[in-house]
């Protein structure tokens, strides 16, 4: 059984109207796409100030480590018009992106990466 996530009431609805307004389309990333919509699925929405503050949302700093490899990263995940991995901005529709939306500091998740599955450990989110 995997864990539920949660997502406020505010990133739900502008995920589920990115997903209506087409962006689904985008084949390239269609597989994340599918990966979220599956997530949207089975999480538990909550209002913003329910929201445990360290639940990744978007515009959440989320710093973790791959299990396999020790190795460290910590990006801000934004919508993808804010983008941009140079100043450490990833999608909430890239892969990683996706895989950490609605888990918890302290989580540890296996995800389909294009590197393939890893086991990530969230170990610290900021709220900006």
């Amino acid at each position: 059984m995997s864990k539920k996530i949660y997502i406020t009431k505010s990133d739900y609805e502008k995920l589920t109207k990115m997903l209506k307004d087409g962006i689904n389309n985008d084949l390239k990333n269609q597989k994340y796409i599918t990966d979220l919509i599956s997530e949207l699925e089975k999480c538990e929405i909550i209002n913003q100030k329910e929201a445990l503050k360290d639940i990744v949302t978007i515009n959440s700093k989320v710093s973790f480590k791959f299990l396999d490899s020790d190795k460290e990263m910590s990006y801000l995940i934004v919508l993808p018009q804010d983008a941009d991995v140079k100043a450490g901005k990833i999608s909430v529709l890239s892969p990683i992106g996706t895989a950490l939306i609605g888990y918890s500091a302290g989580d540890i998740l296996e995800w389909d990466l294009p590197s393939g599955v890893k086991k990530i450990k969230i170990q610290k989110v900021d709220h900006f």
